[in-house]
């Protein structure tokens, strides 16, 4: 077993448990994006994934990417024991294969649907503020899964660019979102993610979910309570013991 190897199954442990670790020992420890993009592709070889998440780098310019931890959720859900953080966002549905080098038409054409979705956003590491990027990355950029929500065929959607969201916790509003990417500004992301998600030996295909970036959060969220998001979209429901 190498290093990769070994940071993935530990992180992977880590999440498993909801637990976390100040560091990583100097032995496992990814030291670049390289290194970091081997633990991913580590991951994608031992553990399941349903799907991606893409968005912009920590330096606002380069997209990042990584595998979503385990089974994409449906909503309703429910949450218990360790509660995460949420960010929501617009999810893609694929309903087809996207290769590597796909051009913009090609990635319209591979999304089958919208849907609103809920990540959730929680980190293996006490203090993830601290964190060089490598580590991050290495962590599948801080995912604990994916809660989704209803949404929209792909050619019957609202304007993304414009599209206003709310959540609420017991019924009453605890944040806003007025606008975001658009769907068009989105397939670009998506094209960058079929060529990388290549380069690591699982290429996007029918049925992986990909969410794309928050559009609110990451917010904390509290226990004994119900949470809805609300959109013209559509809409994410869950509830916290």
């Amino acid at each position: 077993m190498n290093s990769a190897d070994q940071t993935a199954d530990l992180l992977d442990e880590l999440w498993r448990r909801s637990a976390k670790i100040d560091n990583l020992s100097a032995d496992v420890t990814p030291h670049s994006v390289e290194d970091a993009r081997a633990v991913q592709a580590s991951y994608l070889r031992r553990h399941t994934s349903s799907g991606w998440k893409v968005g912009m780098g920590p330096d606002g310019v380069r997209w990042a990417a990584a595998p979503l931890r385990g089974d994409v959720i449906s909503s309703p859900a429910r949450l218990s024991g360790v509660l995460p953080d949420i960010e929501i966002e617009v999810a893609f549905t694929l309903g087809s294969a996207l290769p590597a080098r796909s051009s913009v038409d090609q990635a319209e054409l591979a999304v089958s649907a919208c849907s609103m979705a809920l990540e959730l956003f929680q980190s293996r590491y006490t203090r993830p503020d601290e964190m060089p990027f490598p580590l991050i990355l290495a962590d599948n950029l801080n995912n604990a899964g994916v809660i989704l929500g209803s949404g929209l065929s792909a050619q019957n959607l609202p304007s993304l660019a414009e599209l206003k969201i709310t959540l609420e916790a017991d019924g009453i509003v605890v944040a806003t979102s007025q606008g975001g990417p658009s769907f068009n500004d989105l397939l670009v992301p998506l094209c960058w993610l079929a060529d990388y998600a290549s380069e690591l030996g699982q290429p996007l295909n029918a049925g992986d979910t990909v969410i794309t970036g928050a559009r609110i959060g990451a917010l904390p969220i509290e226990g004994g309570k119900t949470y809805r998001v609300n959109s013209l979209l559509g809409s994410v429901e869950f509830v916290t013991d």
